[in-house]
């Protein structure tokens, strides 16, 4: 679900980054908003469908009968639940590509896979039910996506895009 989405990066990177080259801060704040309830529409549509279809799709897997089913139903909850404050981050990881704060983005999304990988290794330590396993899992991949956004956030908030007198005036005043 998220890949579909992929081009909230790419796409926010050029808007954003091109009001920023041409010093357009007004512009620039209005396509970071843009980006961040664009990110947030298309991840609950996709969270929506996906959530909707989970029958059909379980079905065209041949994973209804499978033994694994009741874990996989908890798992795919989960992670579809995560897909619209995922979106929102990557957006908003394309926001600070704009602000040309590359390196903010990068380690803000190195740092996200670090604690997401963390999270698991632990779960997998820690737990042997591979029902709590896998339901733990989804739990902290939500966590993770929301912290990710929330950091995000904060990040596209406070810094300085490149050139700009102070950062942008993202929320009404």
């Amino acid at each position: 679900g998220v890949t579909v989405f992929n081009f909230l990066v790419d796409g926010v990177t050029a808007k954003v980054g091109e009001r920023v080259g041409a010093r357009r801060w007004r512009a620039a704040a209005g396509r970071v908003r843009m980006a961040i309830a664009a990110a947030l529409a298309c991840g609950c549509v996709a969270t929506g469908a996906l959530l909707a279809l989970r029958e059909t799709l379980f079905a065209l897997f041949a994973i209804e009968g499978s033994d694994v089913a009741v874990r996989a139903r908890t798992y795919y909850a989960y992670r579809a639940l995560g897909i619209a404050p995922q979106c929102v981050a990557s957006s908003l990881g394309g926001c600070l590509g704009g602000y040309r704060r590359v390196h903010a983005a990068t380690a803000l999304s190195t740092t996200r896979a670090m604690v997401e990988t963390i999270a698991v290794a632990a779960t997998l330590t820690l737990s042997a039910d591979a029902d709590v396993v896998m339901r733990r899992i989804g739990i902290a991949y939500v966590l993770v996506v929301v912290a990710h956004a929330l950091v995000g956030g904060a990040l596209v908030l406070g810094l300085t895009p490149e050139g700009a007198p102070g950062p942008l005036a993202i929320l009404p005043a």
